[in-house]
């Protein structure tokens, strides 16, 4: 009987949602905020943030990891090689995935467990794009990361 009532729901959301995306005119490119104003799809993210090689998996968004993330998560993870169970990973370049502006810098400090990282915000646009745990900066950058003056500094 459970399943007979969850397979129409399931159904009627998986039509909801895909003619939700759907336009009249695929050709029209107008705004809701500006109707017919012309806003042509330009792509956003253009180039890998990290080398592709150096990643070893990545848990999806709303992936679910007991017990920190009981939920499903509204981020993603990209771990580096050699993976998360080993102590070490390898370093590799952080770049902004396409024409993008930095727009906001941020360190945590994990005062438990003895380590600081940071949170590094990009935009475009309407977009903005949050990348966390980040272990290290460039000084070239963001200047010393050993001095936190000036810097919007959490503590966990």
């Amino acid at each position: 009987m459970k399943s007979t009532i969850m397979f129409p729901l399931f159904l009627t959301i998986v039509v909801f949602t895909l003619f939700a995306g759907c336009s009249k005119n695929p050709n029209d490119h107008s705004s809701e905020e500006n109707p017919g104003e012309d806003t042509p799809s330009v792509p956003v993210f253009t180039a890998a943030m990290v080398d592709p090689a150096a990643i070893d998996y990545i848990d999806p968004l709303g992936a679910l990891g007991p017990p920190g993330h009981t939920f499903p998560t509204d981020h993603m993870y990209f771990y580096l090689q050699p993976g998360a169970s080993e102590e070490v990973t390898i370093e590799t370049g952080l770049f902004a995935p396409g024409d993008m502006q930095l727009v906001e810098a941020r360190a945590y400090q994990h005062v438990n467990a003895g380590f600081t990282d940071f949170a590094i915000t990009l935009q475009k646009g309407d977009v903005f794009l949050e990348l966390g745990h980040v272990t290290t900066l460039a000084e070239n950058i963001f200047g010393r990361t050993d001095d936190f003056s000036g810097w919007t500094l959490q503590k966990e």
